[in-house]
């Protein structure tokens, strides 16, 4: 690779890059687009602050701060809406509070808030229509450069499928969610990505690593994790 090449629109592909996945039985490669770079982590298509934030808010819209339990027995009530192929999760109390610039933002500051911002952008990353600036509003200050890998590959078809929390703290979350490939030879393969969530600026954001790469695994079952899933 040259020295001199510039850095693409970013691909996120783990596994491989920064999700790109390899499971057996097929090949399942994941594609997710992130905009990398240390620019104001806050740009781009975040709400404003709600006239109505009450106090028992912290969230940047006003969604309410509510139970501060993690989701572990049972998975949170949802409306599903398709995004691109994808269903994405939604709730008027846990948020997306705002689809600003075609992507979900201002979450519930609480464990079942951080599930659905690590699901929405999920959801938000496989859509191409949507903007690398938009998406890059998700990261945390000063998210590392991500090159984008340029193999070719093209993403199959994949859904939510269900999430498991692995630590929480009262500003920062980690939850892996799981997700099915529903079309291709790769049809039936599941795939865990963890998001290491962090409050930042009233919203919950992404935590991208020092060296790019999202942990990512592929399961066999959703032994673990708490089903969760709209189609």
């Amino acid at each position: 690779m040259s020295d001199t090449k510039e850095p693409r629109d970013t691909r996120l592909v783990a596994s491989a890059a920064l999700l790109g996945l390899i499971v057996v039985a097929g090949i399942i490669v994941v594609v997710l687009r992130l905009s990398g770079g240390g620019g104001d982590a806050g740009a781009g298509g975040n709400p404003e602050p709600s006239a109505t934030q009450s106090a028992d808010s912290s969230s940047v819209c006003g969604l309410p701060d509510s139970d501060q339990a993690v989701p572990s027995a049972a998975a949170p009530e949802a409306t599903w809406e398709l995004n691109g192929k994808m269903a994405q999760p939604r709730s008027p109390k846990y948020g997306p509070g705002s689809l600003a610039g075609g992507v979900g933002s201002c979450f519930a500051h609480s464990p079942t808030g951080a599930l659905f911002a690590a699901a929405t952008y999920l959801v938000d990353a496989s859509n191409p229509s949507t903007s690398d600036a938009s998406l890059r509003s998700r990261f945390t200050e000063g998210s590392p450069e991500i090159n984008d890998p340029d193999d070719g590959s093209v993403a199959p078809t994949y859904q939510i499928a269900g999430y498991r929390f692995d630590d929480v703290t009262a500003d920062r979350a980690t939850v892996a969610v799981a997700v099915r490939v529903t079309e291709g030879p790769a049809a039936g393969g599941q795939v865990a990505l963890t998001f290491t969530m962090m409050w930042e600026k009233d919203d919950w954001r992404i935590v991208v690593p020092v060296d790019g790469e999202l942990p990512s695994a592929g399961i066999t079952s959703l032994a673990g994790f708490v089903p969760w899933a709209g189609a």
